[in-house]
């Protein structure tokens, strides 16, 4: 699907320029597709540099649907605290 194709594209795009260890996704969406993780895993492992995707693991938050309200709070926090 398009969905995952885009993903995927900007995913490969972070993977081969920054080289995780984990992608990790989260929020409604990705918990609203229940394939949209292993389908974009499957994608992003196909297309990126070998050696970035080597020791990729591409997994759901285990904060669920909280995800970003949890990040957003947090940003706000450090904002805060950076003041």
């Amino acid at each position: 699907s398009q969905i995952i194709n885009s993903l995927a594209h900007g995913c490969v795009t972070f993977v081969n320029a920054i080289n995780p260890k984990k992608l990790i996704f989260g929020g409604g969406v990705a918990l609203g597709m229940p394939d949209l993780i292993s389908r974009t895993a499957i994608e992003v492992k196909k297309s990126s540099l070998g050696a970035a995707a080597a020791q990729l693991e591409v997994i759901p938050t285990k904060l669920g649907g909280s995800a970003a309200v949890i990040g957003a709070a947090s940003a706000g926090l450090m904002g805060a605290a950076n003041r």
